[in-house]
């Protein structure tokens, strides 16, 4: 049985239909043409929940190609699509940092292949938040070559092996080579990525260990607390106890103006307290008998049923639709596991 959608998949789609400016018709109609025999909802629309995780990638990779060929009415405003996508300002710094990198000898920088390898986007598709993220990224790399320079390691060197220039040097060791990821703007490929994942794997299993061992020394002092106190709340049980029944057998004349008994070392007494004992039925009763009496309700919007409302009607509400993507990481411990222990080896 193939694997359902995912939650972060829709999640993406919605996200890209965004950015293109396609309402949730437009999208429907999409799904209509590139997954004819997928499931399908009461209304006869493409469930989008219903497909696979395989078509759900076949979607993703499909959905830009779709815009042009949607009909003006069924899409968002222009306006309202140029707010998600880079700034031009965003885009002229980037541009101006790859340039001023690109002026390095042998440093070779596209905005696209950078975009595309980091971000899965043409470099004018990237979000506003991607496009932060990537001047970040530049102004990183622009950082480690001007101090490489600036220590003089970037320039002419003789091997044993012949003669390499200083910036391969550079680009060789800090380019190519796998880095221990201590910063994400380090993060530069994916075999960077898959060590801070596995990084990330060792750590949770030294929390784990952390967490085990305190938890086993918090539970061994609880239980040498319990054990050294046993007597004392013995002792304080009995006292109450006697306090209690010495109240009860002098009330009338210990409490017969007052509750509380005051000295010098605390006080005791009896406080009155009210509770009400309800059954199974007091619920029903109530709204039979006294109808909008003594009765707490909750009100609150139905999101879940609110996801489902056309943009129109949730605009009469007050009310708008907001997708976002929201970043996430599993960590494979089997596999990290797996290769510490082969380390240790």
């Amino acid at each position: 049985m193939e694997t359902k959608i995912s939650k972060a998949q829709i999640s993406k789609i919605w996200t890209i239909a965004q950015r293109h400016g396609l309402d949730s018709d437009a999208v429907y109609s999409i799904l209509a043409e590139l997954v004819p025999n997928a499931k399908r909802k009461n209304d006869g629309s493409v469930s989008l929940s219903g497909l696979t995780k395989k078509q759900g990638w076949y979607v993703i990779a499909s959905l830009d190609r779709y815009n042009s060929r949607i009909p003006a009415t069924k899409r968002i405003s222009k306006d309202a699509d140029v707010r998600t996508i880079i700034t031009p300002a965003q885009a002229e710094v980037i541009l101006n940092i790859i340039a001023e990198i690109n002026s390095f000898e042998s440093m070779q920088i596209n905005a696209d292949d950078f975009a595309r390898r980091s971000y899965k986007s043409e470099f004018k598709m990237l979000s506003r938040f991607q496009g932060q993220a990537m001047i970040e990224a530049l102004k990183s790399i622009r950082e480690r070559i001007k101090k490489c320079r600036a220590s003089g390691q970037i320039g002419v060197k003789t091997t044993t092996t012949g003669i390499m220039s200083r910036q391969e040097q550079f680009n060789k060791e800090n380019f190519m080579a796998r880095t221990r990821v201590t910063a994400p703007d380090e993060i530069l490929s994916l075999q960077d990525a898959e060590e801070a994942l596995a990084e990330i794997g060792s750590l949770q299993n030294e929390l784990d260990a952390i967490d085990s061992k305190g938890s086993e020394q918090i539970s061994k002092i609880k239980q040498k607390m319990a054990k050294d106190g046993e007597l004392q709340r013995a002792r304080i049980q009995a006292l109450e106890a006697s306090l209690a029944l010495y109240a009860k057998y002098n009330k009338t004349e210990l409490f017969k103006e007052k509750k509380t008994v005051e000295l010098a070392t605390g006080s005791f007494g009896f406080r009155q307290s009210t509770s009400v004992r309800v059954k199974k039925t007091t619920v029903e009763l109530l709204k039979k008998l006294y109808p909008g009496r003594a009765l707490r309700v909750k009100e609150e919007p139905d999101k879940d049923q609110l996801r489902d409302w056309s943009d129109d009607d949730l605009a009469t509400i007050d009310a708008a639709k907001t997708t976002k993507d929201e970043f996430g990481y599993d960590v494979n411990r089997e596999e990290v596991n797996k290769r510490l222990l082969r380390q240790a080896g």
